[in-house]
């Protein structure tokens, strides 16, 4: 799909989105929704939650136990579409995270993803599927003076390397956007 002809240059208001999940495949539920409003290229509000995943599959659900403490997608999705609302969405491999939100927060997003993984995967052939945020801005920033020390197991800094990657993204012409298609 092409890009709407658009200034991307222009575009300093977005939402940062990550998420973790119990793993990919029609199965998978989310256990961790980070979203970063960012406003004139500022991060200015975050929205961060747990979820329970309610998993069925006892020798499954012993596993996620912890999160059952947490509200349901289903609970979270209106407090989600109200923080993004009229936002595009800018995320790491996006088209993934949506697919679990929709799925899980059954509804639908119309305004625009924009996923950072794809112009690196594109760019640097020997980025695999299996090189994460974490390992893209480590090959990206580690000698540069852009540099943040970052905890990757937490999900709002690896909101703030996608937003790295992503104005470099624009810096370069390297863009994209996904269409989402339907994982079933």
């Amino acid at each position: 799909m092409n890009m709407p002809s658009y200034d991307w240059k222009a575009l300093k208001d977005y939402c940062l989105l990550e998420t973790y999940t119990t793993g990919l495949g029609k199965h998978g539920k989310i256990l961790e929704i980070a979203c970063l409003k960012v406003i004139d290229n500022q991060i200015v509000d975050t929205f961060h939650t747990y979820v329970n995943p309610k998993i069925h599959k006892l020798a499954e659900r012993e596993k996620y136990k912890e999160y059952e403490i947490y509200p349901t997608m289903p609970e979270i999705a209106p407090k989600f579409l109200e923080f993004v609302k009229g936002f595009y969405l800018v995320g790491w491999n996006t088209y993934v995270d949506m697919y679990y939100l929709e799925k899980d927060g059954k509804f639908e997003y119309k305004k625009m993803v924009i996923d950072v993984y794809e112009p690196y995967r594109r760019s640097y052939k020997y980025i695999a599927s299996e090189f994460y945020v974490k390992t893209t801005y480590e090959m990206m920033y580690r000698n540069s003076d852009n540099y943040q020390e970052l905890d990757f197991e937490n999900l709002i800094d690896c909101c703030r390397a996608v937003k790295q990657l992503y104005e470099s993204q624009i810096r370069y012409n390297h863009f994209t956007h996904v269409e989402l298609p339907k994982m079933r």
